[in-house]
């Protein structure tokens, strides 16, 4: 007869240990829902972030080129105007 009682508990308390165990999973399961949401957020920031370090990469680039061309450009300039200078 005790046994019969022990069973019966057991089945009466299963549907409720089964329920706290769903919902237990499912909170688990929107926690990791909401921090995969927060890493991808920050995962996109990051990348915009680096889209725009390389940006300014290329734009330093090309500005260092372009001052580099310059300084050739005066030194030939120079060159020409001492040589017009010396010719007088």
């Amino acid at each position: 007869m005790l046994w019969l009682s022990c069973n019966l508990y057991q089945e009466m308390a299963n549907p409720y240990l089964k329920s706290q165990k769903l919902k237990a999973a499912v909170d688990t399961s929107q926690i990791i829902e909401d921090k995969e949401g927060q890493i991808q957020e920050e995962s996109n920031k990051c990348l915009e972030i680096r889209n725009e370090l390389y940006k300014l990469q290329r734009e330093s680039t090309r500005q260092v080129l372009l001052l580099k061309k310059d300084v050739e450009n005066l030194k030939r300039d120079k060159k020409e105007l001492e040589e017009k200078n010396q010719s007088l």
